[in-house]
């Protein structure tokens, strides 16, 4: 895999890869959808994890953290950071972005292999939201510092209670997202992954957003939708979401 501190991305021919990432959550090229029950957490546990060459965490093969998709149980391998956001909001990116890579088991017979979790990351100026918060500025301190380390420290280095609710919003938030399928951000952009984009944003702190500022850029350009279709779970102000189908 590639380098996450690199910029340059070797381009892929559209017209034999329709399905790439990141792109653009634009309206109105998506359509809200009722997606209560596609993807459910289980980060309750801190989790050990090495930084690798490739600038990845790679989770301990024991960890318990793992999300259920579509009804089945999904390990999460690795995470990585992009500064800025991959995906855009409206064209709008983000400070940072997360990806949470899980392994989707062969035996479930999903034509993914990968589902990725992507969490938009703000800097200190979006942080009004926590302000007075005890237990907010907490989150926001614990995994600033994290993402400091990330960037920072060199292959091989060990954490040892890796917090992933700090990534997460409150639990009524989490059902919140946007749905695709699209590919690796990274070379060989292989496509074959099912993209949960959540809606709610995580903060780093004011010191860790200047820190990681000076830092290259990481973000692999936004890619054609195509004729794909993305699925949005949360509705717009005077919108209605559709009711669950009965299973």
């Amino acid at each position: 895999m590639a380098d996450l501190k690199t910029r340059e991305w070797t381009p892929v021919p559209a017209p034999i890869w329709p399905q790439q990432s990141p792109i653009d959550l634009r309206e109105p090229t998506y359509h809200v959808s009722n997606l209560d029950t596609l993807l459910q957490f289980n980060y309750q546990q801190p989790v050990k994890g090495t930084l690798g060459d490739d600038h990845e965490v790679h989770l301990d093969a024991d960890s318990p953290a793992h999300v259920l998709f579509d009804g089945v149980s999904c390990p999460l391998i690795k995470l990585h950071f992009h500064r800025p956001s991959e995906h855009l909001v409206d064209g709008i990116p983000a400070f940072m972005e997360v990806h949470l890579v899980h392994e989707i088991p062969t035996s479930a017979g999903m034509p993914s292999e990968k589902v990725v979790v992507a969490v938009f990351i703000d800097d200190a100026r979006n942080a009004t939201s926590v302000q007075g918060d005890t237990k907010g500025l907490h989150i926001v301190k614990r995994l600033s510092a994290f993402a400091s380390h990330v960037f920072n420290k060199g292959t091989d280095h060990r954490f040892d209670e890796i917090h992933l609710q700090d990534l997460l919003p409150n639990t009524d938030q989490q059902k919140d997202f946007w749905h695709y399928e699209g590919s690796l951000t990274t070379p060989g952009f292989d496509e074959y992954v099912s993209w949960i984009v959540l809606h709610e944003h995580a903060t780093l702190d004011e010191q860790t957003s200047k820190e990681l500022a000076e830092h290259p850029k990481s973000a692999r350009p936004v890619q054609p939708l195509s004729r794909r279709f993305v699925l949005r779970s949360f509705p717009l102000p005077g919108e209605v979401v559709p009711a669950q189908k009965p299973g």
